[in-house]
């Protein structure tokens, strides 16, 4: 026969199982505990336009995350799943019937597959942005003058970017088509490109390993054989007589079409592009003429002409004509009025092409000889200084 303090153990023992096997504190499968992995990308960054007309929003998001993007939206705090659902494809962009008294939340999801998406992002009011990863800025590309097989991209980093990715291709590629390079700095040299083939240029943050910023560009280097490669050539009709092929001094010896004068200037100077045209190499029998561009007019338009005397701190278009510079008599020629007008500055093709006209007065040996006029003037010269380089 069992004691009476073995039967109230057996009794109480049991009672302590049966709680614990079917009571709120029953063991749970570690399994569980791991989270489930997302099965593609979120949108690095959400944004609700203010309301447009009362009763439409307009979304933007990180289109690189996906194909398909569910949004989801309804009174401030409401709980997912019991709002509104909309599908968005690349191109959609409104969300209409709206009133603007409401106060809204909306939230975003990629779409991966029929049954999985991505975690949804949000909540996002009217008029704000959410952004997780942080975009690059100030992102550049430029091909090596050395080896035009190469380019260097960089860029500045995003508040929270450290492990970076670079796509490229060849211009007006569609982005995720493109080649992708991982860079850890913040400058990325490319090989391997094709010189005479123009390319664009991405660049995103990585985050972490599964968040990345939006896509920032694209950025493009041009084709070498995009550049405007054709001889220099300066075309007037001066004092009456036509000259059709004026270049630079002894131009088949350099080589150079243009010469850049102040190229380093400090605050509240000019850099300026000399255009020189002669008639003959033997200056003493020749015209030389010389058209000097400040950069605060490097682009097209029609500039009035004044008198050369200032390389520095002047900020308008001048002219220097030497008429038989050398020879026994001393001439010297005084501009009376005149204009120069571009019609292309293009540091792509990397080209300037422009004409010009003026009346000057003429002295020989300190008597003046007369006015005479310079028209019909053409230019067509490369900017082929290393400062454009």
């Amino acid at each position: 026969m069992k004691s009476p303090k073995l039967a109230l153990l057996f009794l109480l023992f049991s009672i302590f199982l049966l709680n614990s096997c079917t009571g709120d504190d029953e063991p749970i499968d570690p399994a569980l505990l791991i989270p489930t992995p997302t099965p593609c990308d979120a949108p690095a960054f959400f944004n609700v336009s203010a309301f447009i007309n009362n009763n439409t929003v307009r979304i933007e998001w990180d289109k690189t995350s996906g194909t398909e993007w569910e949004i989801q939206y309804g009174v401030n705090g409401f709980a997912l799943g019991n709002g509104t659902s909309v599908d968005f494809s690349p191109t959609s962009s409104l969300i209409n019937g709206l009133t603007s008294t409401v106060d809204y939340d909306f939230y975003i999801r990629t779409k991966c597959s029929d049954d999985d998406y991505s975690a949804w992002v949000g909540p996002v009011s009217p008029g704000t942005e959410l952004a997780l990863c942080a975009s690059p800025t100030n992102v550049t590309a430029v091909r090596s003058t050395t080896d035009q097989t190469k380019a260097t991209v960089a860029w500045s980093a995003g508040l929270d970017g450290n492990s970076w990715q670079v796509q490229y291709g060849t211009a007006g590629f569609t982005i995720g088509s493109g080649t992708i390079l991982a860079s850890s700095t913040q400058t990325k040299v490319i090989q391997n490109l094709l010189a005479n083939v123009s390319y664009d240029f991405y660049v995103r943050s990585n985050c972490d390993g599964n968040q990345n910023s939006a896509w920032v560009g694209p950025v493009n280097i041009v084709g070498v054989q995009s550049i405007d490669n054709s001889p220099a050539l300066m075309t007037a009709n001066i004092a009456g007589v036509p000259y059709n092929t004026m270049v630079p001094y002894l131009y088949s010896v350099t080589g150079n079409d243009i010469t850049v004068l102040n190229g380093n200037p400090t605050v509240g100077q000019f850099t300026y592009v000399q255009v020189q045209g002669v008639t003959s190499d033997i200056v003493a029998n020749s015209y030389q003429l010389n058209l000097y561009i400040p950069s605060n007019l490097w682009s097209p338009g029609t500039y009035n002409l004044s008198d050369a005397i200032d390389f520095e701190t002047a900020d308008y278009c001048q002219l220097l004509l030497l008429t038989n510079y050398g020879a026994a008599e001393v001439t010297n020629n005084v501009l009376i009025s005149g204009s120069v007008t571009i019609t292309e500055f293009n540091e792509v093709t990397r080209r300037i092409k422009g004409t010009f006209s003026f009346r000057y007065e003429k002295s020989v040996d300190g008597v003046v000889a007369g006015e005479y006029e310079v028209s019909n003037g053409t230019f067509n010269y490369a900017l082929d200084d290393p400062y454009f380089n």
